[in-house]
């Protein structure tokens, strides 16, 4: 009886003491054992846990959702953080699979754009001429971006510059204002009244002929009131004429597409000898692989300024020339950028100007994101499209090739929905003509290839769909830009994105992990032949280890099938 005591439940022996090690206990003293301990551990366990999630549910709530994704469990909020070694939970973890189909997450605006200054400065601060300042409030402008704000007193100290900041932030305007400002000031020296024909001062070089003119556009209207000579030229434009018949002129300004400009300098046609300011807009894709060796022999054929040497001029009173200036901008840069250029210019001498949103996803445009399959693919555009033509809201459709923009451009037409397509095939002046009915408002839907990514600016535009997903960071930075400008007046931009490949899964996977952690985003490396190149050298190497296994098999089924020849 008294062995079995410790185990008895509520109802032995009620009143009684009990013998426990030989000392008797009273029974009021002795606990009532009607659940087992741990299971009771357990219950206390599961409801603390519970508590805690109600609590910082209730918390999360009062915040805004910085991510939100079809399972509600998965949300990222304002102010949530995830410490070194937590695992971070990711909307897109099961993308990889067909199953995934039909998931979503969306990336929510969550500020304003950053590229407009916090506190209250003009141009006039920055010390630029009364004359731009006018020419500026005409064109509606009277307070600089961050990226101005911060490059204007550089570029006019008379440094190289390298502008590395957001797409639609200003860029143009930067690295322009202060050398159109010198130019005037110095139009009376003796450099700009005794030069040859066809010797610019300012040499702007752009990766395309649509950016090249559309600098040159912006640069008009800055120069009507300071009575400079702006020049563009651009090939796929009669570029044999230009050569067997040169025009003779004096720029101040020579705006030139990097290809006719290396022909023309090799002609002798544009001399470089006058040179003193060299703008390399759109940095990142000219010092591509696919624009380097052109870029190269164009600025070996102009001395680089080294250190900034100040001194009493023959007459003047002027800044000692010694070289030109370089001037680089551009919204992503490729990782090898001081490799190439140590041999151009003293890389001590160039002072770069950065913004915080530089390589970030930015907090003014909401990113939204499909898992779909191929076909559903066709079928969610369709509907898009419908509903951007209806409410006339101006969209941009983005495919990796040209011939799935033709593709879906004819395909829009015959579902009665006007649209426009634009892709680096088409000829050089239908191309302009049909970028212009957008630009316009003639036409509110195009469908394009990257060429219209790089640095046109789209003020226009409101809403970006990614049909196809781009390959490599840096290409998903620049489409995203050409929504949510400086300038533009809508306040909601908005990104789509269609995923249905597993590369295109990892992709997406990278871009929410980085918001979540609040990370700059990966990979952004803008020399895309290089990647093209590199990632072409892997699949070689794969496929020759393939060939050479199944000739090693073949070798062993041979010797096998040899051996048992020889057997019988």
């Amino acid at each position: 009886m008294a062995s079995k005591l410790p185990f008895m439940l509520k109802g032995s022996i009620q009143g009684t003491t009990i013998l426990t090690n030989n000392v008797v206990v009273p029974r009021e003293t002795l606990p009532i054992i009607t659940v087992p301990l741990n299971y009771t551990k357990k219950i206390l366990r599961i409801k603390e846990a519970k508590e805690k999630q109600q609590r910082q549910k209730e918390y999360m709530l009062s915040k805004r959702v910085v991510i939100s994704c079809k399972n509600k469990m998965m949300n990222f909020y304002q102010g949530q953080t995830y410490s070194k070694f937590d695992q971070v939970p990711l909307a897109s973890q099961g993308w990889m699979k067909r199953k995934s189909n039909g998931d979503t997450f969306t990336i929510h605006a969550t500020g304003k754009n950053p590229a407009l200054l916090s506190e209250d400065v003009s141009f006039a601060e920055l010390g630029l001429c009364p004359e731009i300042v006018t020419a500026l409030r005409s064109m509606k402008l009277t307070k600089p971006t961050n990226v101005q704000n911060a490059a204007i007193p550089v570029i006019r100290s008379g440094h190289n510059t390298l502008i590395a900041a957001e797409t639609g932030n200003g860029k143009t305007l930067a690295f322009m204002l202060p050398l159109l400002e010198e130019l005037w000031q110095m139009k009376e020296s003796s450099l700009m009244r005794s030069r040859p024909h066809n010797s610019p001062v300012v040499l702007v070089i752009a990766p395309g002929r649509e950016l090249a003119e559309q600098i040159k556009n912006v640069c008009e209207k800055i120069a009507a009131p300071l009575s400079l000579n702006i020049e563009c030229v651009v090939g796929a434009d009669r570029t044999k004429l230009k050569i067997t018949n040169p025009k003779m002129s004096h720029p101040d300004v020579l705006i030139a597409s990097l290809g006719v400009l290396s022909k023309l300098i090799t002609h002798r046609i544009v001399r470089t000898s006058c040179v003193r300011h060299v703008v390399l807009d759109e940095v990142d894709t000219l010092l591509d692989d696919s624009f380097c060796e052109k870029l190269r022999y164009v600025l070996l054929k102009i001395p680089m300024r080294g250190n900034v040497e100040e001194a009493a001029g023959e007459e003047e009173g002027q800044e000692l020339i010694t070289g030109a200036q370089l001037v680089m901008a551009g919204a992503t840069l490729p990782r090898s950028l001081d490799t190439q250029l140590e041999n151009i210019i003293e890389l001590n001498t160039l002072q770069r100007v950065s913004t915080v949103a530089l390589h970030r996803s930015l907090p003014h445009i909401t990113q939204r994101f499909l898992r779909l399959s191929s076909s559903q693919k066709v079928e969610r555009i369709l509907t898009m499209a419908r509903e951007a033509h209806k409410k006339k809201r101006p969209t941009l459709v983005f495919s990796n090739d040209c011939d799935t923009v033709n593709w879906l451009g004819h395909t829009f037409k015959e579902n009665d929905i006007d649209c426009v397509h634009v892709t680096g095939k088409l000829n050089s002046y239908f191309r302009k003509s049909l970028y212009e009915q957008f630009r316009n408002g003639n036409s509110n839907l195009m469908s394009c290839s990257d060429l219209v990514s790089r640095g046109l600016d789209t003020i226009r535009a409101q809403h970006v769909i990614n049909y196809d997903f781009p390959k490599y960071m840096a290409d998903y930075i620049h489409r995203c830009g050409r929504v949510g400008r400086v300038g533009s007046n809508f306040n909601q931009p908005l990104v789509t994105n269609f995923i249905s490949k597993i590369a295109e899964a990892e992709l997406a996977q990278s871009i929410e992990y980085a918001v979540r952690k609040a990370e700059p985003l990966p990979n952004v490396n803008a020399n895309i032949k290089g990647l093209y190149t590199a990632e072409s050298v892997e699949i070689e190497k794969e496929r020759a280890i393939k060939e050479e296994r199944k000739a090693n098999k073949k070798k062993d089924f041979s010797a096998d099938y040899y051996e048992e020849e020889q057997d019988h």
